[in-house]
C-alpha cells in the first residue's frame, strides 16, 4: 500500500502542536483584554443569540469592527459559558487548522513536501506565536490566519481555473479575514507575491531555464500584468474600506496614542523590524508588553537601516535565481505595515502576535533556503533532516515554556518583569491581577514600582487609588487619581473613580465635572453618563437626567443601572409606560434585580395592571425573601383585592 506523505506530515504536525499547546485547556482567563471580550463582557453574556449576532455586527467595543470574532466568542459562550478551557481549545482548533492548511497549500503550489512542512512547522510551533494562540483576547489572530489560508486555497482553485464562482470564493475568503482581524489588508499585495512565486503569473523570464527548481504545472498561463492587477482591484478597495473603519473606530474609542512624536515612531518601526527578525532566531526573553525605548541613538537606526537594506538590495539582486527569496521578504515587510506603529495604538513598542502572519515570510526564506544551499552536500538528507529535527525540537521546548507562562495572569506578569526589566506596564498588570486576588499590600508594591519607573503614567496611579480605596483610605486615594487625571494612560477612569468619591462626600458640582471629563477622554462611558445624570436628577434637572441615562444606554446597552434609573426617574414625571419599558429592559439585563422588579410593581400597580404588579413582587419575593419593600407593596395590594370584593 502507497503511503501518503502529505497525510502522515499532517498528523505529525498536529501531533507536535497538540504536545506544545495541549495544557492551554486548562488555563485561566488573563486580567488583560480578556475581561473585555469574555468574562465582563456583558454583551456577550446577555440577552438572545439573535440580538448578540445584532451586537456583534454593529460594535466597535475592543476598538475593532470584526463581528466574525465575536460570532466566534458568541458560539463559545453558548457552549462552554465562562468555563476558559473552551475558549482556549477553540483558539487551537484554529491554529492547527491554519497550519496544515498552510502545508497543504504551499506543498500544492510549489510541489516541493519538505520545504512546504517547514514553514507549517515553524509557523506552528515557534515561540513568538504562543502568544497569539495562548491568548483568549486573540482569537482575531488565529481566526484570520484561518482565513488567510482559505484565502490562498480559494485562489489556488481560481488560478486553476479562473471562473466567476472561484473568484468569487477568494473574495468570500478575504472579507472573512477583514470581519475576523482588518491587519489581513494586506492579503492582496501578498496575493500578487505567490503571483510571481510559486504560481509562476508574472513570469518574466522561463522558469524552464531554473535547473528544474519548480517544475511545470497547470496554472493559468498569464494575459499579462495589467490584467493580473486588475484583477485585484476589488481586493485593494475592501482592503481600504476596512482600513479606514479600522482608523475610525480606534479614534472613536480613543486607542490611537498622539503623544508619541512621529520620527520617534518611525525609527522604532525600523527598530521592529529588525527586533522581529532577531526574536526569531533568538526567541528568548519574550513578554506580553514590551515598553517603549528610552532613547534610540542615530548610530543604532543607522545601523539597523543598512541591514534592513542590505537584505532587500540581496533579495532584488536574487530575484530570478532564488525568488522565494524576494516574496518572502515582502511578505515579511508587507504584513507587517498595519502594526508597524507608524499609526501607534496603545503604549507598547512591540508585541509578539504581530508576527502571527507575517513570519511566514521568514520562514518561507529559510526553508527553501536550505534546501538550495545544501543541494551540493555530501549526506544532504541526513544533514537536512537531522538539522530540521534538532532545530524543531529546540522551539518545542521555547513554545512549552513559554505557554505555561500563560496559566493566569500573575504567572504571565511575573515573567513579562524578569524577560523585560523596567516593565512599568507589566508591574501594573500585575498590580491589578493581585489586587483582584485580595492581596493588597503586594498590589500596592506593584503600583508603586510602576510609577517610580513611570512618573507619568496614569494606570498606576489610577489603580494606586482603587487599592487604597478598598483599603479604607480615600483621601489617598484620592490624591492618587488626582494626579492620574492629569496625565495619560487611566485619565478617564481616575476622574470616574474621583467623581465617586466627591459624590460621598456631597460634593456634587466638583463630582459632575469629573463625570464629564471622563466623558470627553472616553466617549463611550456608559458609566459616567450614569452617574452624571444621578447628579442631574438629585440637582432637580429631570429632562438633562433623562438625557444622560439615554445616553448612557447608547453607549453602554447592557448597563443595567441606567435602565432602572431612567425608568426611575420617568415614573417621577408620570410617563409610566416608557418607565415600564426601561424597568423591562433592565430585567432583560439581570433578571434577578430586586429593586427593578419592586419598582416595576408600583409602575405596574399605578396603571392599573394589578396582577402583573403582583407578579412582579412575587418574583422579587422568591428571589429575596427578605426583601421588605416588596412584601410591603405586595401586602397592601392584596389586601386592598380582598377588601374590594
Amino acid at each position: 500500500m502507497k503511503i501518503n506523505k502529505t497525510f502522515i506530515i499532517s498528523i505529525l504536525l498536529i501531533g507536535m502542536t497538540l504536545l506544545v499547546y495541549c495544557r492551554v485547556v486548562h488555563f485561566e482567563f488573563i486580567s488583560l483584554d480578556d475581561s473585555i471580550y469574555v468574562f465582563n463582557n456583558h454583551d456577550l453574556q446577555g440577552t438572545s443569540v439573535p440580538k448578540k449576532i445584532i451586537w456583534a455586527l454593529t460594535t466597535i467595543h475592543a476598538a475593532f469592527w470584526h463581528p466574525l470574532t465575536w460570532f466566534s466568542y458568541i458560539l463559545d459562550f453558548e457552549f462552554y459559558g465562562l468555563n476558559p478551557g473552551g475558549y482556549h481549545l477553540t483558539n487551537l482548533l484554529f491554529h492547527l487548522a491554519s497550519t496544515v492548511l498552510l502545508f497543504f497549500f504551499f506543498e500544492k503550489m510549489t510541489r516541493r513536501l519538505y520545504p512546504s512542512a517547514l514553514v507549517a512547522a515553524l509557523f506552528a510551533l515557534h515561540p513568538l506565536h504562543v502568544e497569539s494562540v495562548a491568548w483568549i483576547a486573540e482569537r482575531k489572530d488565529v481566526l484570520s490566519a484561518f482565513f488567510w489560508m482559505l484565502t490562498m486555497g480559494a485562489y489556488i482553485r481560481y488560478v486553476e481555473q479562473p471562473i466567476w464562482s472561484r473568484y468569487g470564493l477568494v473574495f468570500l475568503s478575504f472579507l472573512g479575514g477583514l470581519m475576523a482581524k482588518p491587519m489581513v489588508v494586506t492579503l492582496p499585495l501578498v496575493l500578487l507575491l505567490l503571483d510571481y512565486w510559486p504560481l509562476g503569473r508574472l513570469d518574466f523570464f522561463k522558469r524552464e531555464e531554473r535547473q528544474g527548481r519548480t517544475p511545470s504545472r497547470i496554472w493559468l498561463k498569464p494575459k499579462g500584468i495589467p490584467a493580473i492587477i486588475i484583477e485585484k482591484i476589488p481586493f485593494f478597495l475592501l482592503s481600504l474600506v476596512f482600513a479606514g473603519l479600522s482608523y475610525y473606530a480606534q479614534q472613536n474609542i480613543g486607542a490611537l496614542n498622539q503623544s508619541i512624536p512621529l520620527p520617534t515612531r518611525m525609527a522604532n518601526s525600523l527598530f521592529s523590524y529588525w527586533s522581529y527578525l532577531a526574536k526569531m532566531v533568538w526567541p528568548l526573553h519574550l513578554s506580553v508588553f514590551y515598553p517603549y525605548p528610552a532613547t534610540q541613538s542615530f548610530w543604532q537606526i543607522l545601523g539597523v537601516g543598512f541591514i534592513l537594506s542590505l537584505v532587500s538590495g540581496l533579495a532584488v539582486w536574487k530575484y530570478k535565481t532564488y525568488p522565494y527569496l524576494i516574496v518572502g521578504w515582502l511578505w515579511y515587510v508587507i504584513t507587517l505595515i498595519p502594526v508597524i506603529g507608524l499609526v501607534q495604538v496603545g503604549i507598547h513598542s512591540l508585541a509578539d502576535r504581530y508576527t502571527y502572519l507575517p513570519l511566514i515570510g521568514p520562514f518561507i526564506i529559510l526553508s527553501w533556503g536550505m534546501a538550495d544551499l545544501s543541494a551540493k552536500w555530501p549526506y544532504r538528507k541526513r544533514v537536512l533532516s537531522l538539522s530540521a529535527g534538532v532545530g524543531l525540537l529546540l522551539l518545542m521546548i521555547l513554545s512549552w515554556t513559554q505557554v505555561s507562562y500563560w496559566r493566569n495572569s500573575k504567572a504571565l506578569f511575573q515573567q513579562a518583569i524578569a524577560a523585560t526589566p523596567g516593565n512599568f506596564k507589566a508591574h501594573d498588570l500585575l498590580g491589578f491581577a493581585l489586587m483582584e486576588q485580595g492581596q493588597l499590600f503586594q498590589a500596592l508594591v506593584q503600583f508603586r514600582e510602576a510609577i517610580r519607573i513611570n512618573p507619568n503614567y496614569g494606570s498606576a496611579y489610577n489603580n494606586l487609588g482603587v487599592a487604597l480605596e478598598k483599603k479604607g483610605d480615600w483621601p489617598g486615594a484620592m490624591v492618587q487619581y488626582r494626579i492620574a487625571t492629569g496625565l495619560a494612560g487611566g485619565a478617564a477612569e481616575a476622574h470616574y473613580n474621583l467623581g465617586i468619591l466627591l459624590i460621598g462626600q456631597g460634593k456634587l458640582e466638583e463630582a459632575q465635572s469629573h463625570f464629564l471629563a471622563a466623558i470627553r477622554n472616553k466617549k463611550d462611558y456608559g458609566e459616567a453618563y450614569n452617574n452624571w445624570g444621578l447628579i442631574l436628577q438629585r440637582q432637580g434637572k429631570t429632562k438633562e437626567a433623562i438625557e444622560a441615562f439615554g445616553q448612557a444606554i447608547q453607549k453602554k446597552p447592557r448597563l443595567v443601572e441606567a435602565y432602572y434609573n431612567l425608568g426611575t426617574v420617568l415614573a417621577s414625571v408620570g410617563q409610566l409606560e416608557l418607565a415600564e419599558k426601561h424597568l423591562q429592559g433592565a430585567l432583560a439585563v439581570q433578571p434577578r434585580y430586586v429593586k427593578a422588579l419592586n419598582n416595576l410593581g408600583l409602575i405596574q400597580a399605578a396603571q392599573g395592571k394589578t396582577p402583573q404588579a403582583i407578579n412582579s413582587w412575587q418574583r422579587a419575593l422568591e428571589i429575596d425573601p427578605r426583601f421588605q419593600d416588596a412584601a410591603q407593596n405586595l401586602h397592601r395590594v392584596l389586601v386592598k383585592k380582598e377588601s374590594g370584593k
